[in-house]
């Protein structure tokens, strides 16, 4: 329960801040002014619909699992035979809990995967205004795509003014890109100190051992089957313990693969003057493309730490699931 609880304000929050950066100026600035690449745009919108796809399944499945695992706790004999004189204020409580777990439960997890989408198409969208950038260096990227120039092996003849307009020009982009992921990180950096916090209950739950415990919990496993269910589906579902946790924590890191993928593209372009090949090459590196806002610094190193901080609370979780399981 406490960890459906915790969940409502992060929902809202990131919800709410996802939204606002994607109506946000920077964005707007980005598409009606910066971004030039159609084949990207494209590409991005199948993408996206593949995701949506994606979501769709994987809120029926877990809908209908969370299905599975709540509404025999609300629709259960104890609610609905209750009698309280006239008025059968349990059972109606009961009916009307799992209705609304029945609409919250889709809407819930719609959400999560909206958000998550609205993440991915901010962080494309930003992509796409640097890589547009690239453009002002030679007509021929302009035409044929940088991807395809990059295939080449001959030199293109920038001059000084274009490498000037392309410098103007990811400048722009990249304090746009900057200014997005700052108004983006408030809910990864609220859920990252959740999970900061979570570290002492799990280690201690760690140490407990794997052992069967006898408590109350315990009783009230043995006495409704779809408690087990429960605890079952809060291991892929819950956002704290689960693999849903991975999926919102880790989002950060995949500004390092965009980065990686910007990098490499600039290793493969070749200038016919190699003085301003250097200046090219020494002005990408000066700028960051992972996540970086205060305490969340998403860069290949602090991957693996952020990966281990989230195994240790998971497997403090499955710990105090098992020793529940060995007592049933």
């Amino acid at each position: 329960v406490a960890q459906i609880v915790a969940l409502h304000p992060v929902l809202l929050l990131m919800m709410f801040v996802m939204m606002r950066a994607v109506k946000g100026r920077e964005v707007r600035k980005l598409v009606l002014e910066e971004i030039e690449t159609s084949s990207q745009a494209n590409f991005l919108c199948v993408k996206l619909e593949r995701l949506t796809m994606a979501a769709s399944v994987l809120t029926a499945v877990l809908s209908a699992w969370g299905w599975i695992a709540y509404l025999p706790g609300f629709w259960t004999s104890y609610y609905l035979e209750a009698s309280n004189g006239a008025y059968n204020f349990l059972g109606v409580l009961g009916l009307l809990h799992g209705m609304a777990w029945l609409l919250a439960l889709p809407l819930v997890f719609g959400i999560v995967f909206a958000v998550l989408i609205l993440g991915f198409a901010l962080q494309e969208l930003s992509y796409m205004g640097l890589l547009s950038a690239f453009n002002e260096l030679h007509p021929e990227i302009a035409n044929k795509g940088l991807q395809a120039i990059t295939k080449q092996a001959a030199g293109m003849s920038v001059k000084e003014g274009d490498l000037y307009r392309f410098q103007m020009r990811y400048l722009r982009c990249w304090e746009l890109y900057r200014t997005i992921q700052w108004k983006a990180s408030v809910p990864f950096l609220a859920f990252w100190l959740a999970q900061l916090l979570l570290l002492a209950w799990s280690i201690w739950s760690l140490l407990q051992g794997f052992d069967a415990v006898v408590d109350d919990r315990t009783l009230r496993l043995r006495a409704h089957w779809h408690l087990s269910a429960r605890l079952t589906w809060l291991i892929g579902a819950s956002p704290w313990f689960g693999l849903a946790g991975y999926i919102i924590g880790l989002s950060p890191w995949a500004s390092n693969f965009y980065a990686r993928k910007l990098a490499n593209a600039s290793n493969h372009i070749f200038f016919t003057n190699t003085n301003l090949r250097i200046c090219f090459m020494s002005f990408i590196h000066d700028f960051d493309l992972e996540f970086r806002v205060l305490f969340l610094q998403a860069t290949p190193w602090t991957f693996l730490l952020a990966f281990v901080i989230l195994l240790v609370n998971t497997v403090g979780y499955l710990a105090d699931v098992v020793r529940l399981f060995s007592s049933v």
